[in-house]
């Protein structure tokens, strides 16, 4: 398993629990991207909350040797379509 399906098994659940629809993780350059959105948006508060939940994960789960930054936002309107 890699490091991007790795980080995917521990934000999605994540997600779940804070009604977040998890639309992308990405890790390349020593950024781990998530991307998250809701039907009605995403507020600058998911926004927290999903950063400081991930970022809680990952210390714990340490899927990452070294050194990253971790990004959370939603997709915006010209986002590429990853899922269905």
């Amino acid at each position: 398993m890699g490091i991007a399906e790795r980080l995917h098994d521990i934000v999605a659940p994540i997600c779940v629990d804070l009604d977040v629809e998890l639309v992308d993780v990405d890790y390349g350059g020593g950024v781990v991207r998530v991307t998250v959105d809701r039907p009605d948006g995403v507020d600058m508060d998911t926004i927290a909350r999903v950063t400081r939940a991930v970022s809680r994960a990952l210390d714990e789960h340490d899927p990452i040797s070294g050194r990253y930054t971790l990004e959370v936002s939603s997709p915006g309107l010209e986002r590429p379509l990853r899922t269905p």
